[in-house]
């Protein structure tokens, strides 16, 4: 049996700007287009969605790089900013304006030939557009985004989908600001293509796979967004840093005093002190986990709630498929599976514990230690991120009877011989 196509539906490049954090602003990625095609190959990608902020013009450059490949497709997108949240469109070919309406921006999205996606819809930290997805026509919502290692927002996501089976495409995409959080989740899908990937998604016949990046990763990133701001800094201060078109990131940084520069090439280097970088991953852990059990405790009556809005949007519309809803009360331990015998999994909701000294910790389950972080698994399939971590170092060696969070079986890029099978199947035990 041919193996399925992998796709990440959501990735950024140093063309999504930046953002701000309090007195603080930050670029949102400093990964060239190129770089995050090269790396979509080194992981065996048959696709890669390049979804920046506000902007197509780092998908239609990594398009036009990744022609001269033929083991990987390009689709531009736009992860937009509407005035209720963040909506996705792929397949556009000019981008959105900001704080349109939801309404608007999907017509605007299915008016390019494009297809609307919903990113993060639940997220207790980010804009998602939350209930209001359920008023739209989109095509599909992010069940796995990889930049939610919560409880939390995930868990709801899959538990909605598989309530509602057929109604909208499952996706998950990495949501990759940088190559260290890239790979540990994708989507599936039957073909090759991006025109495969299209039909998938049209058909719901995607299947998402993988689990969030760990929480040192988006530390990683962290400190690669500040480490490439003050490169950046430094080259303006200089008078090198030419302006490149649409990149709205290079503008802020050549629109800044040079007061403004050198203040922010100083604090760059006390955040990436190791003590400093260290208290705040454990403040966002802990603002995460917050969130997050603040939103657990009502999410029984919450998922009540959207299955009512669902069944009167039915029948509203007179389709007739009321009779198909799954009413469980709640959702661990929901064991729908796939025709094909392999099985999604959405695991408990038991809470984490924040891990010490995280950043001294590689490897560390993070949010995910102590189980319950939501993940969709298809058994017998190998993660495309292989036997490398995000920094191209061999990991390190199984103990025996010892998980690691994110346990990973080698998948070998295509041509490269014999891929791995059911009956070799690794167990990763679940705590």
């Amino acid at each position: 049996m041919e193996r399925m196509g992998k796709a990440d539906t959501h990735v950024h490049t140093d063309y999504s700007g930046f953002n701000s954090l309090g007195l603080m602003s930050f670029p949102e990625s400093v990964i060239d287009p190129a770089k995050q095609v090269d790396d979509a190959r080194r992981r065996g990608l048959d696709v890669l969605c390049i979804t920046d902020h506000n902007e197509v013009a780092g998908g239609i450059l990594a398009q036009k790089y990744a022609k001269k490949f033929d083991d990987i497709d390009v689709v531009v997108g736009d992860e937009v900013m509407t005035d209720q949240g963040e909506v996705i469109g792929l397949w556009l070919t000019e981008k959105l304006k900001k704080w349109l309406s939801p309404e608007e921006a999907v017509d605007i999205i299915h008016e390019q030939g494009g297809l609307a996606i919903a990113p993060h819809p639940f997220s207790v930290h980010v804009d998602g557009m939350q209930e209001k997805i359920f008023d739209l026509p989109i095509e599909g919502f992010e069940v796995i985004n990889g930049g939610h290692p919560d409880p939390y927002s995930n868990y709801l996501a899959q538990c909605i989908m598989d309530r509602h089976p057929g109604k909208w495409a499952a996706t998950s995409g990495s949501d990759a600001h940088s190559l260290f959080t890239a790979g540990y989740n994708w989507t599936e899908f039957e073909g090759r293509t991006e025109d495969d990937l299209r039909k998938a998604i049209l058909r719901k016949k995607t299947v998402p796979v993988g689990t969030p990046a760990p929480v040192l990763g988006q530390v990683q990133w962290s400190m690669e967004v500040v480490w490439g701001g003050q490169k950046l800094m430094y080259k303006a201060l200089r008078g090198k840093l030419p302006e490149v078109e649409n990149n709205s990131l290079i503008h802020k940084i050549n629109s800044i005093s040079d007061i403004k520069k050198a203040t922010g090439i100083v604090a760059g280097f006390a955040y990436e002190f190791p003590l400093t970088n260290m208290l705040a991953t454990l403040l966002s852990v802990s603002f995460l986990k917050r969130r997050a059990k603040k939103a657990m405790k009502n999410i029984d009556e919450r998922i009540a709630n959207i299955d009512r809005i669902i069944a009167e949007k039915e029948a509203a519309a007179g389709d007739g498929s009321e009779g198909g809803l799954r009413h469980r009360g709640g959702c661990a331990g929901i064991p729908p599976g796939d025709a094909d015998g392999r099985h999604r999994r959405c695991h408990g909701t038991r809470l984490p514990r924040i891990p010490p000294l995280l950043p001294l910790l590689p490897g560390q389950r993070d949010l995910e230690d102590g189980g319950g972080v939501p993940s969709v698994h298809r058994e017998g399939r190998g993660d495309i991120r292989g036997g490398r971590g995000p920094s191209g170092i061999r990991g390190r060696k199984r103990r025996p009877g010892k998980s690691f969070g994110n346990d990973r079986q080698d998948t070998p890029l295509r041509g490269t011989g014999r891929r791995r099978g059911p009956s070799d199947r690794v167990e990763v035990p679940h705590s």
